[in-house]
């Protein structure tokens, strides 16, 4: 099923009344296949798949780095997501895919658990336990503590290295490439509205089918351009 079968106002009313929803009923929460996730779609598609989730929908994120922000609201947060939105502007583009799930048969507060622990295990798939991303944060958030990075040896005694020899504020990051929303069901239901507030999930914003093809395909998102 689609959403275009379901109808996005009904989409919209069920998701605003969750609480009226029976246990049959479609449930519904969504993804986001980061900008480094370009080469990851196909294998997050069929995981989908796998797990028994109906995709009702690919939907174009034109600008992760504003949603990314929006979706995580509070300055903790933000020390730590405009980095990485600049990081994936400068190395992967903005560009992401709003991937709409749902399941019958199954409370929403099992459905956002389940999704949660979706989004955990499927990232496990991409783990690089010998990379990491550092970032100097003393220009892009205007910190200017005096830090360097040092490489250890074993003995104590400083490392050389050819890199990363002048001061600023760093964080160190592995970062990932899928999101979901926390395993609460009124985090999910709000951030969905976002969603549909902002005009992310709407007919014209629906990515393609071969659009989408073409995307795993090539394992880029470039083709988003021209949506």
């Amino acid at each position: 099923m689609k959403i275009t079968d379901l109808g996005y106002t009904k989409l919209r009313h069920d998701i605003e009344h969750y609480t009226e929803l029976k246990f049959d009923s479609m449930k519904y929460s969504y993804l986001i296949v980061k900008p480094n996730g370009n080469r990851h779609l196909r294998t997050y598609i069929a995981e989908l798949n796998r797990h028994g989730y109906e995709i009702l929908g690919f939907y174009a994120v034109k600008d992760y780095a504003t949603l990314n922000v929006v979706l995580h609201p509070t300055i903790p947060e933000q020390r730590h997501i405009i980095p990485i939105n600049t990081m994936f502007k400068d190395c992967y583009g903005n560009y992401g895919v709003l991937i709409v799930i749902g399941k019958p048969n199954i409370t929403y507060e099992n459905l956002v658990r389940d999704v949660y622990a979706f989004k955990a295990d499927t990232r496990k798939i991409f783990e690089l336990n010998y990379l990491s991303y550092v970032f100097d944060i003393s220009d892009m958030l205007g910190e200017y503590r005096e830090q360097r990075l040092v490489l250890m040896e074993k003995d104590g005694s400083e490392g050389k290295k050819r890199e990363m020899n002048q001061e600023g504020t760093f964080l160190v990051f592995s970062v990932n490439s899928l999101h979901s929303p926390d395993p609460k069901v009124d985090v999910t239901v709000q951030e969905m509205q976002t969603l549909f507030s902002r005009n992310l999930i709407c007919e014209s914003n629906r990515i393609p089918d071969d659009i989408i093809t073409k995307m795993c395909e090539y394992e880029t998102f470039v083709y988003l351009k021209d949506i």
